[in-house]
């Protein structure tokens, strides 16, 4: 007869909210956790083995903090900091948005204003992101610029999202073109020395 025996941990769930995440930035999900280990015969907890452990788990990097995270205060970002950042997450994307027929164009500028609700938090119209598409057309080497100096200022977690949406918006449909193919690279190249 086989006997299956050894410890585990069984965890308890004491909170649920949102937390500036040290890895992730403010406005993080999180669970506040308890962690007891116990020894068990044939997959039943039977004994508690050692103390409790408590621990604060990001529901988005999915890492592990301790609960004094909780209560840290944060400084408020700078308002002109946000719009800087909100702006350069959408003159990116669609700066490397292919050109498209008007159909198509409607389509691709849905899919930009989800991703810039997704990474930003602000809910922007169709007649909002075509006036920005409008605006940045031709005008890449400005867009790269501003997302070098805007690169500076952002945590490494930051700068990668931008590069992943502008990436996704360049290769929707397949392979973008050489220009818009060289636009991403230049883009990732300011974030990435940032």
């Amino acid at each position: 007869m086989i006997i299956f025996f050894g410890t585990r941990g069984i965890s308890s769930r004491l909170e649920v909210g949102e937390f500036h995440c040290p890895r992730c930035g403010p406005g993080s999900p999180y669970e506040h956790k308890r962690v007891r280990r116990f020894f068990h015969l044939w997959y039943i907890p039977l004994v508690p083995v050692g103390a409790r452990q408590e621990f604060v788990e990001c529901g988005t990097c999915k890492g592990a903090f301790d609960p004094e995270v909780l209560t840290r205060r944060v400084p408020e970002a700078a308002p002109e900091f946000d719009y800087a950042y909100q702006r350069g997450v959408l003159r990116a994307m669609v700066a490397v948005l292919p050109a498209a027929g008007e159909e198509q164009e409607a389509e691709r500028l849905a899919e930009v204003r989800d991703l810039y609700r997704t990474e930003t938090g602000v809910e922007l119209g169709l007649p909002e992101v075509r006036s920005v598409l409008r605006q940045t057309e031709g005008e890449g080497d400005a867009v790269v610029e501003e997302l070098k100096d805007l690169g500076r200022r952002l945590d490494a977690l930051r700068r990668t999202r931008i590069i992943q949406a502008t990436r996704r918006v360049a290769q929707r449909k397949g392979a973008p073109s050489e220009e818009i193919a060289a636009l991403l690279r230049r883009i990732e190249a300011a974030l990435s020395n940032g």
